[in-house]
């Protein structure tokens, strides 16, 4: 099996731009032979979460509404930040809490988990 790509790019053109997405259109030949239409959407930040935890294992949500969902939603603080920031240090200078996993060079977003002391 070939481990080319069997795409075949045509055109593409930019669709949608914001502050937080891009969005840009591919028109190919798929590996069957038919002309498609591929759509990408491209984060212009990073998905940053906090789960914070007490000396006891307590932990907070916060709540508010999503208009996506249209629906209220409890969850962990989060927000976005610039894809170039780097989060991933101990979380104080005198701290034993080092990170149970390293960085990730994945998509998006990473998971790491600090241990309660």
């Amino acid at each position: 099996m070939s481990e080319s790509n069997p795409w075949q790019f045509i055109s593409s053109r930019e669709v949608y731009d914001n502050p937080w997405i891009r969005v840009r259109e591919d028109d190919v030949f798929n590996p069957g032979g038919g002309r498609s239409l591929y759509g990408w959407v491209s984060f212009k930040n990073q998905a940053v979460g906090v789960i914070p935890l007490d000396k006891s294992g307590n932990t907070w949500l916060v709540g508010q509404y999503r208009y996506t969902l249209s629906a209220y939603s409890w969850e962990i603080p989060s927000g976005g930040s610039p894809k170039d920031k780097v989060f991933w240090t101990r979380p104080g200078a005198n701290s034993k809490r080092k990170p149970a996993c390293p960085p990730s060079n994945g998509p998006l977003f990473s998971i790491c988990i600090y241990p309660i002391l």
